[in-house]
């Protein structure tokens, strides 16, 4: 799941909710999905978070390639969950409809939490995630890994590629014998060392910044009109799959 730049990201956004309240509604939203019970229920919520994260910025064909690797997965597992008995006394083996049943509730769930969390990647930029964590109380530190795993991983991968490249022109190639299992322990232990160094300078140009453990920024959230809307959206989105539940 990539994150847009924040252009990007507020290019076809509908709904501009502040980035704790949104947060917040999608952490309610996995929870509410996780606890319903009801096939009619979990349909309506699927929707409504296809919906929603259209609102919120996603595109059609972003959401497509999402779901699409989704439910790749689970259709390699749907035979695992819904065929009665796999012993050989049991062939030819048989769909049992209440696994099918259960199986279905699963894929349901699983596409509307990963609809309302691509809604959240559509919604904001990674800095403003780390930033609205940190307002709920997050510990700083973990949003900081979380801000400079993101931003340096492609360092990470460009250190990787050009060991292994090297590498490769030294004669290696990959196959299945303890030379193989050797390079690719002092390639990963030469990751690690260049990481290393790279993180030490890192710091030490932060600290020539002023750097002293906490980031600042220029704008804070406050609430607008726009969560209001939002929260009447929510309210009657959370309202409906409720009563479709117990209703």
């Amino acid at each position: 799941m990539s994150w847009p730049t924040p252009t990007a990201s507020r290019s076809g956004t509908l709904l501009k909710p502040d980035p704790r309240a949104l947060i917040l509604a999608v952490a309610a939203w996995t929870v509410l999905l996780v606890l319903t019970p009801a096939p009619r229920a979990l349909a309506f919520g699927l929707a409504a978070a296809l919906l929603l994260a259209k609102a919120l910025g996603a595109s059609w064909s972003l959401l497509a390639r999402r779901c699409l690797a989704l439910n790749g997965f689970l259709a390699l597992l749907f035979p695992l969950m819904a065929v009665e008995s796999f012993a050989l006394s049991a062939w030819p083996w048989r769909l049992s409809p209440e696994r099918t049943l259960l199986f279905a509730a699963v894929a349901l769930r699983a596409n509307g939490i990963l609809l309302m969390a691509q809604g959240l990647v559509a919604a904001m930029d990674l800095a403003t995630l780390g930033h609205a964590l940190v307002h709920l109380r997050c510990p700083p530190k973990l949003a900081h890994l979380m801000l400079f795993s993101a931003r340096y991983l492609t360092i990470l991968q460009e250190e990787w590629t050009a060991l292994y490249r090297a590498a490769r022109l030294r004669g290696f190639r990959m196959k299945w014998g303890p030379h193989t299992w050797r390079t690719l322990g002092a390639l990963v232990g030469g990751l690690v060392l260049r990481s290393l160094d790279r993180a030490e300078q890192i710091l030490l140009a932060m600290k020539c910044r002023g750097y002293q453990g906490q980031f600042h920024v220029l704008r804070h959230f406050r609430f607008s009109r726009a969560d209001i809307v939002f929260g009447l959206t929510w309210a009657a989105v959370t309202g409906m799959v409720l009563v479709l539940t117990y209703g």
